[in-house]
């Protein structure tokens, strides 16, 4: 057996590349902190490169940041005028996303803004529910050159060519993408506003008011999308 197969081992092996890949994170954020007027954290970042932002991931590479968002963020109060997550918080537990909102909301300037954007469980639903929906030539489109493509991670079923109908397409997202929890609109403000931020906006996806959020998706735009902002005002809380 390979050592790097033994439990032991290998976790020892990713503790010390998460201390490591930690360092670089502290370091190139200082630089970061000291010499940006409008300081931005984008999480989860994929291979979204946002000029102007620090960009972080659980998987670095190159200009994207380690970073466990599921843990306390390593920044001081106060830090950051902007948080931009895009389909990243369904990849951590419901519990961890609480934890998440309540530290964004810490390292927020009073007035900062966290961008979420998340698969939106309505629109899921209703596309079960309302089975004609797929015959919609967009949501068919996102459906034949996007959705169809995460159904080879599937583990118990995969679909033949022309088989993936509404119950592969619902099950797509709960059970591909290591997603953890679906969101509807109600729950994710009900956790944001619990964690202190003082209001909530549901916005369309690619879309803001705010030029520093208007247009950084990179994924297309989509009606199985949920997009909120909210926005921190109370220092005091």
């Amino acid at each position: 057996m390979s050592l790097k197969n033994i439990p032991i081992v290998r976790n020892l092996a990713i503790r010390i590349r998460h201390r490591y890949w930690a360092s670089q994170t502290m370091q190139n954020l200082a630089s970061y902190l000291k010499n940006t007027s409008t300081k931005k954290l984008q999480l989860g970042a994929g291979q979204n490169l946002l000029a102007d932002w620090f960009n972080t991931d659980y998987f670095p590479r190159k200009d994207i940041f380690f970073l466990d968002a599921a843990k306390k963020i390593p920044v001081a109060d106060n830090s950051f005028d902007y948080v931009f997550s895009e389909h990243h918080i369904e990849h951590i537990h419901y519990n961890e996303a609480k934890f998440m909102a309540y530290e964004i909301r810490r390292i927020l300037k009073p007035g900062g803004i966290f961008r979420v954007c998340t698969p939106d469980l309505t629109h899921y639903l209703k596309s079960y529910l309302e089975p004609n929906a797929l015959n919609d030539p967009f949501i068919n489109d996102i459906l034949n050159n996007w959705i169809k493509n995460g159904f080879y991670n599937a583990k118990n079923y995969i679909p033949k060519p022309g088989q993936e109908n509404v119950t592969f397409f619902i099950n797509d997202i709960f059970l591909n993408y290591d997603h953890k929890f679906i969101y509807d609109s109600h729950t994710l403000s009900e956790l944001l506003l619990d964690a202190g931020f003082s209001s909530v906006q549901q916005l369309s996806a690619s879309v803001s008011a705010n030029e520093n959020l208007n247009g950084i998706e990179a994924h297309p735009p989509s009606p199985f999308t949920l997009v909120v902002e909210a926005t921190k005002n109370n220092p005091s809380f």
